[in-house]
């Protein structure tokens, strides 16, 4: 990938990551079913949007389904009941805030890093927006999300909005 495609993927993202939060929620749906065990953390992979809010630029599907399996932007949805957990030293040295992560915070990883799958829970559906008909149709082509399952271990860092790292 050439320096100028890197450039134009930081300013391809969301205008509002709260909408993007809850796009990813209405596809997981009811999380109920879904059980992380011990330091393991379920995370919601980010999918950057069809349209670039910016330039109205459409991407193809396959650009965004690249994000599913390249993105290293993630927003944590369950964790198992040990993750993100220490004596004080590691809380310390690991989370300089003092503030482990906690559901609704997006993290980075290495791309590889935990087990990919998907996850479509009770109650789900995909979000849907208005195409250049004005027609209402799904935003994305496939059903429930692109989740990892990652050990606490294995994240780099926090950000504020999925978009800073790619």
């Amino acid at each position: 990938m050439a320096v100028a495609d890197v450039t134009r993927l930081h300013v391809w993202h969301h205008a509002d990551y709260d909408l993007a939060k809850r796009e990813i929620h209405q596809a997981l749906g009811d999380l109920g079913g879904l059980k992380v065990w011990g330091r393991q953390v379920a995370v919601a992979v980010y999918v950057r949007p069809e349209v670039n809010p910016t330039t109205g630029i459409y991407q193809p599907m396959t650009a965004m389904k690249e994000d599913w399996w390249q993105g290293k932007s993630v927003l944590i949805i369950k964790c198992g009941p040990d993750a993100f957990k220490g004596d004080e030293s590691y809380i310390d040295a690991t989370f300089p805030d003092g503030l482990p992560p906690r559901p609704g915070d997006w993290l980075f990883a290495n791309a590889n890093a935990g087990i990919q799958t998907s996850f479509m829970g009770r109650g789900a559906s995909q979000p849907l927006v208005e195409n250049r008909q004005g027609e209402m149709v799904p935003i994305y082509d496939w059903h429930g999300w692109p989740i990892r399952i990652i050990s606490d271990t294995d994240f780099l860092g926090q950000v504020d909005e999925p978009h800073m790292v790619i």
